[in-house]
């Protein structure tokens, strides 16, 4: 039984957000980077109650709306989808597995993505990175998500039993 609660997780967010423009926009490996806000929407999706994995996506994706180019709100919408889905289909998973959460971690990275993109291409948008650049984020984001979700999982477990 994991205790996540709403501060907790937005402080999580907030944080995340913080690391991944400032420090992470400029450590790429090989041009890619990972995206530690996203690793959290489906951390809080697979682990969290719905209306906490909701927000949070809501969350995350209002605040890359605010800091990026783009198409208001389209951040906001995928990212809310992904934690609506993810968290949806959460209980037919081993959260816990590593794989589980790796594979969950990949595709959703992969649709989402693949879903941006095609809506900025309906307007126009120039991308920063080709559709080539999807795969390789994906796999960057999803390794850095297993090894931030077994800390986050011992960090929320402590909490639990500090609750309790």
């Amino acid at each position: 039984m994991y205790k996540i609660t709403r501060p907790r997780a937005f402080l999580l967010l907030g944080c995340a957000f913080l690391i991944h423009m400032t420090l992470l926009d400029r450590a790429g490996l090989f041009g890619s980077k990972p995206d530690l806000v996203f690793s959290l929407v489906v951390f809080f999706s697979l682990f969290a109650n719905r209306r906490l994995a909701i927000e949070a996506g809501v969350l995350s994706g209002l605040l890359k709306d605010i800091f990026s180019s783009g198409r208001f709100g389209l951040h906001l919408v995928i990212l809310s989808s992904v934690a609506a889905v993810l968290n949806k289909i959460a209980p037919r998973l081993y959260r816990e597995s590593k794989f589980a959460q790796g594979v969950s971690t990949a595709a959703a990275y992969i649709l989402a993505s693949g879903a941006y993109r095609a809506f900025a291409s309906f307007e126009g948008l120039s991308l920063s990175s080709g559709m080539g650049w999807i795969i390789p984020d994906a796999v960057y984001t999803t390794v850095v998500s297993v090894l931030i979700f077994q800390g986050l999982m011992e960090y929320f477990r402590v909490a639990d039993r500090l609750l309790l």
